[in-house]
């Protein structure tokens, strides 16, 4: 089944029952430095980054070394083709129960959409990245400042963790000819877009400062699922954390559909925004 797979949602309604513990994990982007390699000379970026593995059988979650974040020019045009160093994310984010919910959920879910006759990969390498965007009176901030693209992985996860303060940050989809499919504004902590990277690319509109106030920021969490070529050995070295509860209950998970083949990549295009589509429910575009 051709066409772009995605759902939407809302993590502290589908996972969580404690809104402590979601309070706890978003002081987590109080801390974040400033991203040194913007091609655009913005200082509007802040991030943190980690690779970890996640063994499924047993939720084991261990650390990969890493060499830097690379992505190729063809994936991101504006700031690719050289390696980027960040800070790892704190260990203390890694272990708080809410990323363990989540990290669990999305792995079950992807299992369970795998085509009838794919192995089910045992161990995930999965990219973590923690984003906050700040927008002032000065400088507007920019979530995709590569344009409309394509990450390179097989799925991802995009949260919103907090808004303050702004206007914009309206995500759009699109299917593999760029045509734009489906408009959203996560607005609500814990609000995501669960995508089948390979079915189609997104964008994000610029943030602005809203209003008599002198700066707002948007907080985002992005899980992003590498192909199952590239996930380590269950041997690969690294600290070994516990996580339970990796099993293949999803809520509604098969509504993402099938994988399919991967499109062409965009080049680094000005986003095309359509109007904004009515209703929060979680849906299937395909």
């Amino acid at each position: 089944m051709d066409g772009l797979k995605f759902t939407l949602g809302n993590a502290r309604n589908d996972l969580l029952r404690d809104s402590s513990d979601w309070d706890k994990f978003s002081q987590f982007w109080e801390d974040l430095p400033l991203d040194p390699y913007m091609g655009d000379g913005g200082t509007y970026r802040r991030r943190k980054h980690s690779v970890i593995s996640y063994t499924v059988a047993d939720g084991t979650v261990a650390s990969v070394d890493q060499n830097g974040f690379l992505q190729s020019k063809e994936i991101n045009r504006l700031n690719g083709g050289i390696v980027r160093r960040f800070e790892p994310i704190n260990q203390a984010l890694l272990d708080t129960s809410v990323f363990r919910r989540i990290l669990a959920h999305f792995v079950a879910r992807i299992a369970e959409i795998t085509p009838d006759g794919e192995p089910v990969a045992p161990v995930r390498r999965i990219n973590i990245h923690q984003h906050r965007i700040v927008a002032t009176e000065k400088e507007a901030g920019n979530p995709t400042p590569e344009g409309i693209h394509r990450d390179g992985v097989e799925h991802i996860v995009m949260m919103l963790i907090a808004r303050k303060d702004i206007t914009g940050g309206v995500s759009t989809l699109y299917d593999n000819a760029e045509s734009p499919v489906l408009t959203h504004t996560l607005s609500d902590p814990g609000d995501y877009i669960f995508l089948d990277d390979r079915t189609g690319l997104h964008s994000v509109s610029p943030v602005r400062v809203a209003p008599a106030t002198p700066k707002g920021y948007r907080d985002m969490f992005f899980l992003e699922f590498c192909s199952r070529r590239s996930a380590p050995e269950a041997g690969t070295p690294g600290r070994r954390r516990g996580t339970r509860g990796a099993g293949r209950s999803g809520r509604r998970s098969s509504d993402l559909g099938p994988a399919v083949g991967r499109g062409p990549l965009s080049l680094l295009r000005p986003a095309r925004h359509p109007a904004p589509s009515s209703g929060r429910a979680e849906q299937r575009w395909s």
